[in-house]
């Protein structure tokens, strides 16, 4: 059998000059990705779960971030480039904060998580900026996991070694590395960390003296919440829709064991609860698998891996974390203790990623998009598996109500684009939107399969055939050295298709379409030609196409039924001045 591919050659009679000078970006947070759970108010947004924050991509040397509520002082962590090093911010106050700087020239990504938790102050973003070009949210990872916990999932104290010796602060205090910052970095993951010092599942941790029972706001009652639960923090619920992780992680008991009085008198009434909460997060997150972890002793271990076995699914799992040691703050992990803690987690959900896909990477992944309102812009980005060098994807946006198997050309692609994957899987869009969402649906398309989990996926034998793209314009230079030297406007675009069919018992139609678009990269017009033929030999054809007064750039595509109405996708754009 002969390997085809899809080739694309465009014949260019125009040389682009860009120049770009020095400028200042600023942007509201509908320009950057959200981590963890927060509250989206008019003017900012609030940070109060630990290591919950913004990451963005910009093109500059610095970047700062503007806090529009500081209750007290705490901390913030700056990583750049994806970098496991932070730099470990103190805020107090309202204003600008430098989250980036001395960077090389070039693209660059920042994450900025709060470092204390929710206890420690009330924390909250409005904008950003660079002294580059532009600001825009990076993509989300392919793995998403969930800590729910309470002070050793926070991390509290783990900055200073001394046990009993020193106080929890917001100085002493660090989320990132916490266990859980750390075991989310191992996995390349996005982390939502919903914890809470001093809080269990049914019970929360009393005095020595104290023989009353304190229930109130514990994590079972908190976990619905997109804030935690702390004076001045907006009380709202958090949307589960909104981030579905794969793994979650749930270390909790110690303070239900500290806050029973007699203490360790009733695990039954625990062991009842923590089934129930186990409950809850899978009725949250179906397809997740939770692990169920514990101390050696004094956290109701036994009656967690009770309430695991009980629960009678393959998807729950009890770990021993044996590697527990306390030496900071008030007996609780030092840092160097919470990375062991973190490698030994790593260790044990590995060993059942080798006979369970628990990171459901056999199938592609929602994309995620982002709807600017006010500037009708629509953010689409994702991540597939990239093959070779110059994949690439196309965007379609349809009528919500287009037959998926059967989507017209004419009739139901409300806009069509066409993006190059980066080697490392990733792809992007950032196109005008002047639809009403409610109204349309995204599909996501690679080399003729559509790879969007929210839509039935197409299947089709892709190496078939292979398409020539040739595309020029009647577009004449004259020998100047800058594009406005132009002698004659260009009027039309010439697409030559040819089309190779490298199997005698496959036949089909196809239908070859060019797109123009401005320059922000609205679909101004799409012109398209009826179904045509092809056989066991070759189809041919040249067609010239009229320029839109306004148009900027156009590229070529090749719809055909042979792969169920989806377009072909790989090509490159032909570029040109009005």
């Amino acid at each position: 059998m002969k390997r085809i591919r899809l080739a694309a050659l465009i014949i260019l009679s125009l040389v682009l000059v860009c120049a770009t000078a020095y400028a200042e970006c600023e942007a509201n947070l509908d320009s950057v990705r959200l981590l963890g759970r927060y509250v989206a108010l008019n003017d900012k947004i609030e940070f109060n779960w630990p290591m919950s924050g913004i990451e963005f991509e910009f093109d500059g040397k610095e970047a700062y971030v503007y806090v529009a509520r500081c209750s007290r002082t705490l901390y913030i962590n700056a990583s750049v480039d994806e970098s496991d090093v932070c730099e470990r911010i103190e805020v107090s106050k309202e204003g600008w904060v430098k989250v980036a700087d001395n960077l090389n020239e070039g693209v660059h990504t920042v994450k900025v998580t709060r470092s204390s938790e929710g206890y420690e102050g009330l924390l909250s973003f409005s904008h950003v900026k660079s002294d580059g070009t532009y600001i825009k949210p990076t993509l989300p990872k392919v793995r998403k996991m969930e800590f729910i916990g309470d002070s050793y999932t926070v991390g509290y104290g783990n900055l200073e070694y001394g046990k009993d010796t020193n106080k929890k602060t917001s100085y002493n205090t660090d989320t990132w590395r916490s266990y859980a910052g750390y075991t989310s970095r191992l996995f390349d993951a996005d982390a939502n960390i919903v914890a809470a010092s001093g809080k269990g599942v049914c019970m929360n941790v009393i005095g020595t003296s104290d023989t009353s029972i304190v229930s109130n706001s514990n994590m079972s009652q908190q976990y619905i919440y997109a804030n935690p639960n702390v004076s001045g923090a907006t009380l709202k619920e958090w949307n589960f829709d909104e981030y579905i992780p794969q793994v979650v992680v749930v270390f909790l008991g110690t303070n239900d064991y500290g806050g029973t009085n007699p203490r360790g008198n009733n695990p039954q009434y625990f062991y009842e609860q923590y089934k129930n909460f186990l409950k809850t997060i899978s009725s949250k997150y179906p397809d997740a698998h939770i692990f169920c972890c514990s101390k050696p002793q004094g956290s109701y271990g036994d009656y967690v891996e009770k309430a695991v076995l009980d629960m009678q699914n393959e998807k729950y799992h009890f770990v021993t974390l044996t590697s527990f040691k306390a030496s900071g703050v008030h007996a609780h992990p030092y840092y160097t203790e919470a990375e062991e803690m973190a490698n030994e987690l790593y260790e044990k959900i590995n060993e059942v990623a080798k006979n369970v896909d628990i990171w459901q990477e056999g199938s592609t992944l929602k994309e995620k998009s982002f709807l600017n309102i006010n500037d009708k812009k629509l953010y689409v980005g994702g991540m597939i598996d990239a093959n070779e060098d110059g994949d690439s994807v196309t965007l379609l946006i349809i009528d919500k109500d287009a037959p998926e198997d059967n989507i017209s050309l004419e009739n139901d692609v409300l806009h069509i684009d066409e993006a190059v994957v980066e080697e490392n899987g990733k792809y992007e869009f950032l196109i005008p939107f002047e639809f009403n969402a409610g109204d349309c649906k995204i599909m996501i398309n690679k080399n003729g399969k559509n790879i969007n989990q929210t839509i039935k996926e197409i299947n089709s034998v892709y190496d078939a055939v292979g398409v020539k793209l040739d595309i020029t314009s009647n577009l004449t230079l004259s020998h100047g050295d800058n594009v406005t030297d132009i002698a004659n406007t260009p009027t039309k675009v010439k697409a030559k298709f040819e089309i190779d069919n490298y199997f005698e018992n496959l036949s089909g139609k196809y239908t070859a379409v060019i797109t123009f678009y401005d320059a922000d990269g609205k679909l101004l017009n799409t012109h398209f030609d009826k179904e045509k033929e092809f056989n066991m030999d070759k189809a041919e054809e040249t067609l010239w196409y009229d320029i839109p007064s306004d148009a900027k750039y156009a590229k070529a595509f090749l719809w055909t039924t042979l792969y169920e109405s989806m377009p072909l996708c790989d090509f490159e754009s032909i570029s040109f001045v009005k």
